[in-house]
């Protein structure tokens, strides 16, 4: 098992697989980066010949290295026209309403342009399902 904060594939223990022809067979992954919480990775082999088979690769997050990936500031808050949600890694964030409606999609790191909210409360929900709570002013 490889614990994770997980940043890119180059941090994977990347598993490897042999063919009788083409010897060493290179893995192909979808999973998507950074890896903050347990998941399980599906990699794909295919030889020159067309040839496929699957492997999966379990990543555990113990409670203490999950916790530190999801470290955040949001700043400012309450916010104006821009927001911003800061953090060691790069993820997917989303804004949602207090009704839990999708309202955008953004990452970590950038600044969010946010002047098509009305004032008011809203849900900052980070990877894993954790929600922070921010306020447009």
């Amino acid at each position: 098992m490889t614990e994770c904060p997980i940043s890119t594939a180059a941090d994977l223990t990347v598993p490897k697989a042999m063919d009788n022809c083409d010897g060493e067979v290179m893995a192909a992954t979808d999973a998507v980066f950074p890896i903050t919480s347990s998941t399980t990775i599906t990699w794909i082999y295919e030889d020159a010949a067309g040839n496929a088979v699957v492997q999966t690769q379990e990543i555990t997050c113990p409670l203490g290295a999950q916790n530190n990936t999801l470290e955040v500031s949001i700043f400012p808050n309450p916010a104006g026209n821009y927001l911003e949600v800061r953090s060691a890694f790069e993820s997917p964030i989303h804004i949602l309403d207090l009704n839990g409606r999708f309202l955008l999609e953004t990452t970590t790191n950038t600044r969010v342009n946010i002047t098509a909210l009305r004032s008011g409360m809203y849900l900052v929900q980070l990877p894993g399902g954790r929600l922070l709570k921010v306020v447009k002013k």
